[in-house]
C-alpha cells in the first residue's frame, strides 16, 4: 500500500475508535423523561394527508433523527410490499435499530434540536422519492414502536390538507406566545393572528406541535412550508413549535389536527413500555477488509479522472485576479492544467498593475480564455459578479480567489456533488485556511475574522496527496451541509444564480461579507449548502489586499453584515459550523495524515 492508503487505513481505525467512545459517553449521559402524552381531542375525525391514489398505496416514509442512544427507536419488521419505509438519520450507524433504514446527519445545528429541526424541516429533498413522510421527534421514541401509528396512517383515505399535526398542549399555545414575546423577534405578527383566529373559531386543537407531522411530499406548498419553517428557524432563533406556525401563516398550506384515530395511536406507542436496547455491537475493524475497500476507493477516484466530460457549456470558471502575481500565475497554472476541455475559463483582472495584467492576458491568449479587464479596480464582489454575468448560461458556475491551487479533479468532484443532489445550489472544498471548512485545525472562530493560523501541509504533501487521502476516507462522494460557505472556492448551480442573483455591490462593495451574505440570502430562498469532504484546495489567503486595507474592509464587512443580519445569525452560523461532526471527523483524519507522511 502507499504512504496515503496506509494512512486512510489508520484514519478509518480512529473514527472506529472515536465512534465507539462516543456511544459509551452516551450511554451514561443522563435522560430527559419523554413528553407527556397529548389527549385526543374530542371532535369528530378530520382529513388527514393521504397516503392512497384510487386504491393504490402509495410509498410512505416514517422518519427521525437519532444523535444518541437515548433516543433510539424500537427496531421494526415491515412487510416488503406494505409501502411504509423507516430512515433514521443519525451520525452513527450503529444507534439505528433493525429494520430503519441508516442515513448520514447531513446537517448539524446551532443545538441538538436545530439539528433535528433541520430533518424534520427537509423531507422534500432529503426523502424527495417518496409520497408522502410521518416525521415523529426522537423523544417519542425512545425504544417504543411505531407499529401503530403507522397503522392508523394506513388507514386514512382522505385528501384535503397538505400537512397534519397533533394539537397542542393546553398551554402550549400560551407558552409559545409568552416565549416569542420575551425574545424580541420582529415578523411574528402571523403567529399571533393565526392564534387569535383558531381560538375566535373554538378551535384551539388547531394549533399544532411539530412531535409528530403527515405531509404530502409531492405537494409544491408543503415544500414552500418546509422552507419557511426552516428559515424561521435560522431567522429567530425562536422554537420548533413557534417555527412551525410562522411557517403555517406565512404559506397559508391547508393544515388540520390529525384524526382522533391517529391520536389514540399516537398515544398508545406511549403508552406502550420502552424495548430495552442493548448497544450495538459493530463488526469487528478488519484491517484486511479495510485495506481493499481503500484500494479500491482510490482506483475508482483515478477512473473518475479519466472519464471524458459531457459536451455543451456545462462549466464555468471564474477567477478573479488582482495584483499578487507570484500568486496568480500559480492559480492559473493549476486551473489551466486541472479543468476540462469543455470548461470556459473567465480571468476577470480587476486593475491589477502591469506584471499581473500581462500575465492575465499571456494566460488567456495561450488558453483559450475569457479576459474581462477593470482599468480600475472595483473589489472583489464587482469583479465576481462581472465574471457571472458573462458566464449566464452555463450548468455550473465556480467562483475561484487567485491565491489559490487547485488539484487534479478538484472541479468534477464538485460538479459531480451538484448533480447528485439537486438541492444543492452552492458547494465549496475544503482548505488549509477557509475557517470552518479548513483542516486540520479552523483557522478563525471569531466572527471578525481578526486572526488567520496556518494549516500548511508538510512540504512532502500537496494538494493532489491530500486529495487522494480523501478519497480513500470514503467509499462514495461524501458532502455535509452547512448554513455558511467561505468564498474562496463556491460552484454554483445555475438554478441558485438565477433564484438568488449574484453578490450584493452596495453593502460589500469592496470585498469580505459578501460571501456570508450571499449564502443567508440563499439559504432564506430554500437553497441548500454544502461542504465537500472529499475535495481539497489550497487557499493562501488574502494575497490581492495588503495592510491596513484588510482590516478596513473586515471592519466595514462586518459592520454591513450586522446591520442586514444582526449580530445573533452570523454566531448562530459560526455555532452550528463549531459543532459540525462532519467536519470535526475529517479535521482528525487530515491531521492524522500530516503527521504519518509529513516532514521529520
Amino acid at each position: 500500500m502507499t504512504e496515503i492508503e496506509t494512512a486512510a487505513l489508520i484514519a478509518a481505525l480512529a473514527r472506529s475508535q472515536r465512534a465507539d467512545e462516543r456511544r459509551r459517553a452516551d450511554q451514561t449521559r443522563p435522560r430527559r423523561p419523554t413528553s407527556a402524552p397529548v389527549e385526543p381531542v374530542t371532535a369528530t375525525d378530520r382529513p388527514t394527508v393521504s397516503i392512497r391514489d384510487e386504491g393504490v398505496a402509495s410509498r410512505v416514509a416514517v422518519y427521525t433523527a437519532v444523535l444518541d442512544a437515548g433516543s433510539r427507536p424500537a427496531p421494526v419488521e415491515t412487510e416488503p410490499d406494505s409501502g411504509v419505509d423507516h430512515v433514521c438519520f443519525s451520525p452513527d450507524p450503529q444507534l439505528v435499530p433493525h429494520g430503519w433504514t441508516s442515513r448520514p446527519l447531513p446537517y448539524w445545528g446551532t443545538n441538538a434540536a436545530q439539528t433535528r429541526l433541520y430533518v424534520a424541516s427537509h423531507p422534500a429533498t432529503l426523502l424527495e422519492q417518496y409520497d408522502a413522510t410521518v416525521w415523529i421527534a426522537p423523544a417519542l421514541l425512545g425504544g417504543r414502536s411505531t407499529d401503530v401509528v403507522v397503522d392508523a396512517l394506513q388507514a386514512s383515505t382522505s385528501a384535503t390538507a397538505e400537512l397534519c399535526c397533533l394539537p397542542s398542549e393546553p398551554d402550549g399555545v400560551d407558552l409559545e406566545l409568552e416565549r416569542l414575546s420575551r425574545s424580541g423577534v420582529s415578523g411574528t405578527a402571523p403567529f399571533h393572528e393565526l392564534v387569535d383566529r383558531a381560538l375566535r373559531d373554538g378551535r384551539r386543537d388547531l394549533i399544532g406541535t411539530s412531535v409528530l407531522l403527515v405531509r404530502a411530499n409531492r405537494s409544491p406548498r408543503a415544500t414552500v412550508f418546509d422552507r419557511a419553517w426552516w428559515s424561521a428557524s435560522l431567522a429567530t432563533g425562536a422554537s420548533d413549535d413557534a417555527c412551525l406556525h410562522l411557517a403555517m401563516a406565512v404559506t397559508g398550506i391547508r393544515t388540520d389536527v390529525l384524526g382522533t384515530a391517529f391520536q389514540q395511536a399516537h398515544r398508545s406507542m406511549l403508552d406502550q413500555p420502552p424495548v430495552k436496547i442493548g448497544r450495538a455491537k459493530g463488526a469487528a475493524f478488519d484491517p484486511s477488509v479495510e485495506r481493499e475497500r481503500v484500494h479500491a476507493a482510490v482506483v475508482r477516484h483515478e477512473a473518475v479522472l479519466q472519464q471524458t466530460p459531457p459536451g455543451g457549456p456545462s462549466l464555468a470558471v471564474i477567477v478573479p485576479v488582482h495584483d499578487a502575481p507570484d500568486f496568480t500565475v500559480r492559480c492559473l497554472e493549476s486551473v489551466v492544467a486541472t479543468v476540462p476541455d469543455h470548461a470556459d475559463l473567465f480571468i476577470v483582472d480587476d486593475g491589477s498593475a502591469g506584471e499581473t495584467a500581462g500575465i492575465c492576458a499571456r494566460f488567456a491568449s495561450d488558453h483559450d480564455a475569457t479576459l474581462l479587464r477593470s482599468e480600475n479596480a472595483s473589489g472583489f464582489g464587482a469583479a465576481a459578479n462581472r465574471g457571472l454575468d458573462a458566464a449566464a448560461g452555463h450548468e455550473h458556475v465556480v467562483v475561484l480567489n487567485s491565491d489559490t491551487v487547485v488539484p487534479r479533479g478538484w472541479v468534477e468532484r464538485l460538479q459531480a456533488h451538484l448533480r447528485r443532489e439537486p438541492a444543492i445550489g452552492a458547494i465549496g472544498p475544503l482548505s488549509n485556511d477557509a475557517r470552518h471548512q479548513s483542516v486540520p485545525h479552523v483557522t478563525d472562530s471569531t466572527i471578525d475574522w481578526s486572526h488567520h493560523e496556518r494549516n500548511e501541509p508538510p512540504s512532502s504533501v500537496d494538494v493532489d496527496a491530500v486529495n487522494r487521502f480523501l478519497a480513500a476516507r470514503e467509499p462514495e462522494p461524501v458532502s455535509v451541509r452547512v448554513p455558511v460557505l467561505n468564498g474562496f472556492c463556491m460552484a454554483f448551480t445555475r438554478g441558485a444564480l438565477d433564484l438568488v442573483g449574484g453578490f450584493d455591490l452596495d453593502l460589500f462593495e469592496r470585498g469580505y461579507g459578501e460571501e456570508v451574505d450571499w449564502c443567508f440570502r440563499a439559504v432564506d430562498a430554500g437553497v441548500e449548502l454544502a461542504v465537500a469532504l472529499d475535495t481539497y484546495v489550497y487557499h493562501a489567503k488574502s494575497r490581492s489586499y495588503t495592510g491596513g486595507s484588510i482590516a478596513d474592509l473586515k471592519s466595514i464587512a462586518a459592520t454591513n453584515l450586522r446591520a442586514r443580519w444582526g449580530d445573533a445569525r452570523p454566531k448562530r452560523a459560526l455555532r452550528a459550523l463549531a459543532r459540525n461532526e462532519a467536519l470535526r471527523s475529517v479535521r482528525a483524519d487530515i491531521e492524522l495524515l500530516f503527521t504519518m507522511v509529513g516532514d521529520d
